[in-house]
């Protein structure tokens, strides 16, 4: 049941762009590294799972009071403002930190072979469990959070908790694209702003994927296409993507009314009403369940919801107010 709650940017910081801009502004993550340096000497492991290799950068807090894994959008990383933004907040108030880097993010092109498309779930879904397990009860509760497309992933392996024996005791799903193939739509019709964005992001790891297997890749016609349409569908003619077309690959990955019945994990939906990239409706349309809380904000863009001009991140309020109640019991 979608609830309002109090967040008030004011003027500038209104402006649905401005947030959404401001989510992966570098000079914020320069900002927070100075002041919280124990980020800036992350571990880097490699997780072995029986479908591929992730990379996570962890921190391990000297005295635990709970763990967190923190999945960043595609085309992000470890190292996305956003996540270190709310990385260094927990590890300030005592938590362990795991940013998860998918297949192909994070610079860990070399990893695997075939590249990382939205399907992959059940690799992430063992290395959440394998980080989770590697920290173990005595580091305190697990708690998973993913933005945008690791919203979407982080919305699923909640769903797949259960079955898997992930143990989790909390999930938030920041401006989730649940619905991938509509997004797809609002980034076609909305500000080119977002398009070129997206592009560029995505031919950059094309060039750096085929640089780490230039044996096997050759996305040179690939380079040239002008649409994120146009590129899925030419991964689609290559065999790299699991379907025969763009509509059935985007709904492969969409949180469906199954992943949400199947979610025993209290779990936390935040998005905004002016999402520029993530339809609301999507949100909205999502079934009710008793383990799953929606809240909708008037304001926010896509993962931006920054609070004042010193850039301060209402999400990692948000999400460490949601967790007192299990750090007390």
């Amino acid at each position: 049941m979608a609830q309002e709650l109090a967040f008030s940017p004011k003027g500038w910081l209104r402006h649905a762009h401005t947030q959404s801009i401001l989510a992966s502004f570098k000079p914020r993550r320069w900002a927070i590294l100075r002041r919280h340096e124990a980020l800036k000497f992350s571990e880097r492991i490699v997780l072995e799972t029986s479908e591929g290799r992730l990379a996570a950068d962890i921190n391990v807090h000297p005295a635990p009071k709970g763990h967190a894994v923190l999945i960043h959008g595609w085309e992000g990383g470890s190292d996305s403002v956003y996540l270190v933004s709310l990385g260094a907040y927990l590890y300030k108030r005592g938590f362990s930190v795991s940013r998860l880097n998918l297949r192909d993010h994070g610079n860990t092109y070399h990893l695997n072979e075939q590249p990382f498309h939205g399907c992959r779930i059940n690799e992430v879904a063992e290395a959440v469990k394998q980080l989770c397990d590697r920290f173990g009860p005595e580091h305190g509760p697990n708690m998973l959070t993913g933005y945008s497309m690791g919203g979407n992933f982080a919305l699923r392996v909640a769903g797949l908790a259960e079955s898997l024996a992930i143990p989790l005791d909390k999930v938030f799903a920041i401006s989730p694209a649940v619905r991938p193939l509509t997004t797809m739509h609002a980034l076609a019709a909305g500000p080119g702003l977002y398009r070129q964005y997206f592009r560029k992001k995505w031919r950059r790891s094309m060039r750096a994927k085929q640089a780490a297997w230039p044996h096997l890749y050759d996305f040179g016609p690939a380079l040239k296409l002008s649409t994120l349409d146009e590129i899925t569908n030419y991964f689609i003619n290559l065999g790299l993507l699991p379907t025969s077309d763009a509509e059935s690959y985007l709904e492969g990955y969409r949180v469906t009314p199954e992943v949400i019945a199947n979610i025993r994990v209290a779990t936390e939906i935040l998005t905004s009403s002016d999402d520029p990239v993530i339809p609301v409706q999507d949100i909205r349309d999502l079934p009710e369940s008793p383990f799953v809380t929606t809240t909708i904000l008037r304001h926010g863009g896509h993962c931006g919801f920054i609070e004042k001009p010193n850039m301060s991140s209402y999400v990692d309020r948000f999400i460490f107010s949601k967790l007192k109640s299990l750090l007390s019991e």
